[in-house]
């Protein structure tokens, strides 16, 4: 069992904690140390038996990924320029950007990570909101920069969050969305990238 003491969302005095902290996404607000316990029995059990199937879930995920950024890419609002309702000129350049792997490196992704354009970074938090309103899940890459999260004053690390760059890049910008184990049809593919390219910034 999680021990949700860690969570600001588990607190009575959740609201407070939120807005003392309005830098990081609410729903992964750590104020404490939490312990993630699971019946180990039960899911190497379930381990075992997802084993015979991870090579294909493994393949279904890459050309899960592979086929969502060609799309998002091949887009008519992705690297283009459009027109508002008010007719002034929009720029949809780069909205979002990819994570690249290392070289010589072959990924499973879990998640389909992005950075949303440098250039927007203002809207993160009504993007985010915008795709969840599309249906779209999605969620902080690891939480943001950790270097933000109160809990680890409670082991006595006291480093600026600045100190790591890139991580305060992922913290502004990263979100990722999840990517199933299952082929997922053509359908759905223009479906998430029309959302992922929907807001007009």
């Amino acid at each position: 069992m999680s021990d949700v003491s860690s969570w600001s969302r588990d607190q009575s005095n959740r609201t407070q904690l939120e807005q003392q902290y309005p830098d990081i996404d609410p729903r992964f607000l750590f104020i404490n140390t939490g312990y993630n316990m699971r019946p180990l029995e039960i899911q190497g059990a379930m381990g075992i038996c997802q084993l015979k199937s991870i090579q294909q879930m493994n393949t279904n995920r890459k050309e899960n990924y592979t086929r969502l950024v060609e799309r998002v890419k091949s887009h008519p609002r992705y690297d283009n320029i459009g027109y508002s309702s008010t007719k002034h000129v929009v720029s949809f350049v780069n909205q979002i950007q990819f994570v690249q792997p290392v070289p010589h490196l072959d990924p499973v992704y879990f998640g389909f990570s992005c950075l949303l354009a440098k250039q927007h970074k203002q809207h993160y938090r009504d993007y985010l909101d915008y795709l969840s309103g599309q249906g779209i899940e999605n969620r902080p890459i690891i939480s943001g920069n950790m270097l933000r999260q109160p809990s680890l004053a409670l082991h006595g690390i006291h480093t600026a969050p600045d100190s790591c760059p890139g991580a305060e890049e992922i913290h502004a910008r990263g979100f990722f969305i999840g990517l199933h184990i299952d082929r997922l049809s053509d359908a759905t593919i223009d479906r998430v990238a029309d959302a992922l390219l929907g807001f007009t910034f």
